[in-house]
């Protein structure tokens, strides 16, 4: 049997990535080391939420993925959530374009798991922090 000829060989593309990072990480120090890691994974997170944006802002869909922090961009009252409050995403369904978000405490009491439309909830965006308030549990 004779074997296709590959236009991409990821195998080849991870080998020559892998050879390349070894080069520039050969001669640094622990240190050195842990703080290229630490920017790389800063400067990758940063690209990704834009990403997120962008495709957000074309109205994509999914813009979250599962397990994913986010934040609810609108008051739900009937669930005593505000905008702001920040949830995880346990599913999505790509046919409706809605997320099933699970809200807790801090402490990990359930409070809601509510469906969300793309336009109620978004992603989580560099520099933001929760903020803590009361709940009634």
């Amino acid at each position: 049997m004779r074997k296709a000829k590959k236009d991409f060989d990821c195998v080849e593309l991870q080998h020559r990535a892998g050879a390349a990072i070894a080069a520039e990480l050969a001669g640094m120090t622990i240190e050195k080391e842990v703080a290229y890691w630490a920017e790389r994974t800063r400067a990758l997170r940063e690209w990704q939420a834009e990403l997120r944006a962008e495709r957000q802002a074309r109205g994509e869909f999914p813009i979250l993925r599962l397990q994913e922090h986010c934040v609810l961009s609108e008051d739900l009252p009937e669930h005593g959530l505000t905008a702001g409050d920040v949830g995880t995403v346990i599913a999505f369904n790509v046919e409706e374009k809605t997320y099933e978000v699970d809200f807790t405490t801090l402490q990990g009491a359930a409070l809601a798991v509510v469906t969300l439309t793309a336009s109620q909830v978004r992603s989580v965006l560099p520099g933001e922090m929760p903020h803590v308030r009361a709940m009634p549990v």
